[in-house]
């Protein structure tokens, strides 16, 4: 228990750390972008290299929690488009790039690992197999496309799919899992730099948002972030009860199904939001509460299933 509270209390504070030292002029203006550049093209791919090589073959039944987290993706984006479909761009950008995707490999991965045994790390890595293929560049094609779309620019499948096999860390998760399904071991230099660089995914990460993060809760804000947080957070707690419920598995691998369910957004969204030429702010914002509340949510999960 102590030790939950004070993993995630360390995510806080490093955002906070980031966040003050900004406001104190130690960091400049934009230079979170060097930040996010590192982490989308470095840490994060080495995070997936690092998890993926833990996982054992991927069995029919193992194989299915990886269509779950990329399912998860799909309905939360579904559902963001078919609110903001007649809202404006800045609306469009918003809710499609900060409504899907799980921060697993920074957030979640340390409570599975201290809470659901080896079983718990195995699923929730490939949960977020399923996850990043949307969450690391998926999400950004797809929004990116509509918001095109939407300004009166032909959709192009073909640009969609260009900017999803663009990102690193997608490219590192489809070579992870056909790796993985033909049992083809990972070379040992992988391994190691895989192990060594992917440690400081976690904090560059959370350093990321909190450089981002500039907190102004005006009414505007107010409204579209509890709008957006609610949505989320309902569809949450629909998809945990059905995975803990209705799943033909161990219960072991439902627990961790209904615990990652909540999940905090995933911290790319800040990223992917700046590319649109969205809110960086408001995104990094909801980021960072929904970092809270799901601290909160997954530790009474853990506590009570």
């Amino acid at each position: 228990m102590t030790e939950v509270f004070i993993k995630a209390g360390v995510y806080i504070f490093i955002i906070c750390l980031a966040y003050f030292l900004k406001k104190g002029g130690f960091f400049k203006a934009g230079e979170h972008k060097v930040i996010s550049k590192i982490v989308l093209n470095i840490t994060l791919p080495a995070a997936i290299l690092s998890s993926f090589e833990r996982v054992e073959k991927l069995s029919g039944q193992l194989f299915f929690i990886l269509f779950i987290g990329f399912l998860g993706n799909v309905c939360l984006l579904a559902i963001a488009y078919w609110i903001c479909r007649k809202k404006s761009k800045e609306e469009k950008i918003y809710w499609m790039c900060n409504s899907a995707g799980y921060n697993i490999g920074c957030f979640t991965l340390p409570y599975a690992q201290g809470f659901l045994g080896s079983i718990g790390v195995v699923v929730t890595c490939l949960f977020d197999a399923g996850n990043s293929i949307m969450c690391t560049g998926g999400t950004y094609a797809v929004a990116s496309g509509v918001i095109e779309n939407g300004q009166g620019e032909k959709f192009s499948l073909k640009n969609t799919i260009k900017k999803l096999f663009c990102s690193v860390p997608f490219d590192c998760y489809l070579i992870a899992v056909l790796m993985k399904s033909f049992e083809i071991p990972f070379p040992a230099f992988v391994k190691q730099a895989s192990d060594t660089i992917g440690s400081a995914n976690g904090f560059l990460s959370m350093m990321m948002i909190g450089m981002m993060l500039e907190l102004r809760f005006d009414a505007k804000y107010r409204k579209r972030l509890i709008s957006l947080l609610s949505v989320r957070y309902i569809f949450a707690g629909v998809m945990a009860f059905c995975l803990y419920y209705f799943l033909p598995f161990d219960g072991d691998i439902r627990k961790t199904l209904a615990v990652i369910s909540f999940a905090p957004l995933a911290s790319l969204a800040c990223v992917f939001t700046e590319k649109c030429n969205g809110d960086i702010e408001l995104s990094s914002l909801t980021n960072s509460i929904s970092v809270i509340i799901s601290m909160i949510i997954m530790t009474i999960l853990i506590l009570v299933i």
